[in-house]
């Protein structure tokens, strides 16, 4: 949980362009007790984008980053039928039956301090009827 504020909080300052613009990473906590950093480079700083199907689904994991948010914060997929975000997203990356949902992975373009990316997923739970009810982005 607090991984995933940490992130979003890296996103966000890159997004505004804060900091030395000479300095080209930005490091900052994860919450993590080992005291992990979560390093962003300026070279892959987050952009929101409004989501296009077609871009999601050419995209790497670094890509689908920048249509993430516009998925959550839209609203789109709420009310949609499996099918309809199959048709949207392609197929996801994995799922939970127990809970009826499936996930999509992204890169947030920020990197754990052993030089690793950071991946996120965007959780998509369906009603009985397979029907979204709730869309949600999570570690």
């Amino acid at each position: 949980m607090y991984r995933m504020l940490i992130v979003v909080l890296c996103m966000l300052i890159a997004s505004c362009g804060a900091g030395d613009k000479n300095d080209k990473t930005t490091s900052t906590p994860t919450g993590d007790q080992r005291g992990g950093l979560i390093k962003v480079d300026s070279q892959s700083d987050l952009t929101k984008k409004a989501f296009d199907p077609i871009e999601w689904k050419k995209a790497s994991l670094l890509g689908r980053s920048e249509y993430a948010e516009s998925l959550l914060v839209s609203n789109i997929l709420i009310g949609k039928s499996l099918e309809h975000v199959y048709e949207l997203l392609g197929k996801h990356d994995g799922g939970f039956a127990e809970d009826n949902s499936i996930f999509y992975r992204f890169e947030t373009g920020a990197k754990l301090n052993d030089g690793s990316p950071v991946t996120m997923a965007l959780y998509i739970k369906f009603d009985q009827e397979n029907v979204v009810r709730s869309v949600i982005i999570s570690d």
